[in-house]
């Protein structure tokens, strides 16, 4: 699941791309000045004067190194590997601020969860919402229990199932946990112009509901 301010982080593409449609230039990341080494004006993608629009990341670079090698082809969007890419280094970011309160980003996420809706839930609801397995909701939810953080009571409309409540030192926890992964992330999106960050944000909402409609999960 991508929470709120991660989600944020990822869109820039998408408003980037939307800018070089509406000017007609290229929609691969960078313009076709860029590409030569010239940097783009900023008003060629209607972005604020000082966003590095120029700069290549780890994906130019990689197609780079595809480009260079024989009867090989790949045109990517520079959307999903993005996303995929930005991923990985917000959750190796997070995970670092996760573990000072001796917590892992799944155990973290479920703690959220029941904070958040406010009412016991069945480890089926759960995995679901997180879209995790039942054998790893179920291991999070035991060391959960055994850390004092959640209770597993038996289910009144199943006798052999379980709800999930947190405890009240769970509640203590996931308010120094936000506060802290707040901090973090806002760090992470410092660098971007309010501008972007609205349209980058719109942006990826409009592709995040979409998927989840076409999945059916949760939104």
């Amino acid at each position: 699941m991508i929470n709120a301010a991660t989600a944020t982080f990822f869109a820039t593409f998408f408003s980037m791309a939307t800018a070089y449609r509406k000017r007609g230039l290229p929609a691969q990341g960078v313009s076709a000045n860029s590409r030569m080494g010239r940097p783009c004006p900023a008003k060629d993608m209607d972005l604020p004067a000082k966003y590095p629009v120029a700069v290549k990341d780890y994906l130019d670079r990689a197609k780079e190194q595809w480009d260079a090698l024989p009867q090989v082809s790949v045109e990517p969007s520079g959307i999903i590997p993005r996303i995929s890419r930005l991923a990985q280094l917000a959750h190796m970011r997070g995970d670092a601020v996760l573990q000072e309160f001796q917590l892992t980003r799944g155990e973290a996420e479920l703690l959220f969860l029941l904070t958040r809706t406010g009412r016991p839930m069945t480890p089926s609801e759960i995995a679901a919402d997180l879209l995790t397995s039942a054998a790893g909701t179920t291991k999070r939810i035991a060391k959960l229990v055994d850390a004092g953080l959640v209770i597993r009571t038996v289910n009144p409309l199943d006798g052999r199932g379980a709800l999930i409540d947190p405890t009240p030192a769970a509640s203590v926890l996931v308010h120094r946990v936000l506060a802290a992964t707040a901090q973090h992330e806002a760090e992470m999106i410092a660098h971007l112009p309010e501008a972007v960050r609205i349209q980058l944000a719109g942006h990826l909402r409009a592709l995040l509901s979409g998927l989840e409609a076409q999945d059916g999960s949760p939104g």
